[in-house]
């Protein structure tokens, strides 16, 4: 009687249909994790030849965002990135119009156009996976402004932009929200919402009202949960009206006097709320105290 050797029998008892005295596999080499990006390499990883090291920006061709099928030469500089889990970062760019020189061409109306590039990190270098050129406008004179990367309800990633200018001395900053979850660029705001607005560059002795108002801002759960949270501003600043007639402020200029004229100033104060409904955030409570210019 023969008899099956012991790791042949071991192995058909536990349902196995081979064995062997050879060493067990090695365990599968662990993937390097993604380095920490820089916005230069981002960039160098997008645009490639375009990209000048020098200028830490890009001459490139880009789609007119009015019209896709026309394209035009942009000078495209890198407003913030985000590094992810997984091996991703987001790169967020401003782009404005380029001369034949290379020189950047605006006027002060001009916004900056945003762009966001979605990059993995990929047998060793980043490499662009999708992109979305100039998903918006905003700002201006070719300034699109400031990136805050958000953590919106139901974990999904967000972008606000702070952005807005001068004009004659008065000043106004606006909010722009985003959803940047799903592949997608998702525009929360149908319109920018004021978050701070003054007009001290302008404010003469015959000006009636003289301000300096700012909203902070922050979302909040909302009494019925939704797709986003509740966007609430809290305001803070002054308003000076005049105290007499704007006409007497106008003699005491005329005879040559360098009297800054009595104001009645007033604090402000309170809160507002923005609820998102059919498509964008709306004003459902209170009023929004940042004065417009």
């Amino acid at each position: 009687m023969k008899f099956l050797p012991l790791c042949l029998l071991t192995a058909l008892l536990a349902g196995v249909t081979a064995c062997s005295d050879a060493e067990p596999p090695p365990p599968p080499k662990a993937v390097a994790a993604a380095p920490q990006p820089s916005q230069e390499q981002l960039m160098q990883a997008v645009f490639g030849k375009h990209y000048r090291g020098k200028q830490k920006d890009a001459l490139v061709d880009l789609p007119d965002p009015e019209n896709r099928e026309v394209s035009s030469r942009y000078l495209v500089s890198p407003i913030s990135l985000r590094a992810r889990p997984g091996g991703e970062a987001l790169l967020l760019t401003n782009s404005v119009m380029a001369s034949d020189q290379g020189e950047p061409e605006f006027g002060h109306a001009d916004a900056g156009l945003v762009s966001l590039y979605r990059l993995r990190w990929q047998d060793g270098v980043w490499k662009v996976r999708l992109s979305h050129i100039h998903f918006d406008g905003l700002g201006s004179m070719g300034n699109s402004g400031e990136a805050q990367w958000l953590d919106l309800s139901r974990g999904r990633l967000g972008l606000a932009m702070h952005h807005g200018g001068m004009w004659q001395g008065n000043t106004l900053t606006l909010l722009a929200l985003y959803d940047l979850s799903g592949n997608q660029v998702k525009s929360l705001t149908k319109e920018s919402i004021r978050i701070a607005s003054a007009n001290g560059g302008a404010c003469a002795p015959i000006t009636e009202m003289c301000w300096d108002v700012t909203a902070q801002w922050r979302f909040v759960a909302a009494a019925q949960p939704g797709d986003y949270d509740d966007l609430v501003l809290s305001f803070s600043g002054s308003e000076a009206t005049l105290a007499e007639p704007v006409g007497k402020a106008e003699a005491v200029m005329a005879n040559g006097e360098e009297v800054e004229p009595k104001r009645n100033v007033k604090q402000v104060t309170g809160s507002a709320r923005y609820r998102f409904s059919d498509g964008h955030y709306r004003l459902v409570e209170g009023t929004n105290k940042v004065p417009e210019i």
